[in-house]
């Protein structure tokens, strides 16, 4: 027999739950729980409505996010990776050395340019990719 677990809700105490629910009714599409406030704020599919796919500009949501993320807490979480080693796995470098070595490391012109239209046709091409992905991330799918 085997058991099957499904994750229903997370918990998360912060200073302004409005504020992280709004987060995340952009980032899923989820509706507020009917029984939010000031105090407490949740996201539901029960009593609430959900975009028809919560991937559909997932990617453009995420950009805008981090265009948002203040410079004292990218800087704090910079700190922290740091602090604990994060690395992407085994193979790779701890992330703060090799983003140093970006930041560091001197510009070189692009090698390969390309025009609108050849933009376009990869950007074409790498369309449904890119959908699945992102259902992917939305879902929590792993394909190993």
């Amino acid at each position: 027999m085997t058991l099957r677990m499904r994750m229903m809700a997370i918990t998360l105490d912060c200073p302004d739950p409005e504020a992280l629910a709004a987060f995340y009714r952009r980032a899923t599409g989820l509706a507020p729980h009917p029984r939010s406030d000031g105090d407490f704020a949740a996201r539901t599919r029960i009593g609430g409505t959900r975009r028809d796919d919560a991937a559909d500009g997932l990617w453009g949501r995420l950009a805008e996010w981090a265009e948002n993320v203040p410079a004292r807490e990218y800087e704090r979480l910079r700190r922290v990776g740091e602090l604990r080693g994060h690395r992407v796995d085994s193979t790779h470098p701890p992330t703060h050395l090799r983003r140093r070595l970006l930041a560091e490391g001197e510009a070189f012109p692009a090698r390969v340019t390309v025009n609108a239209a050849t933009t376009a046709a990869i950007d074409g091409e790498l369309a449904g990719m890119r959908r699945q992905v992102a259902r992917d991330v939305v879902t929590g799918a792993h394909h190993g």
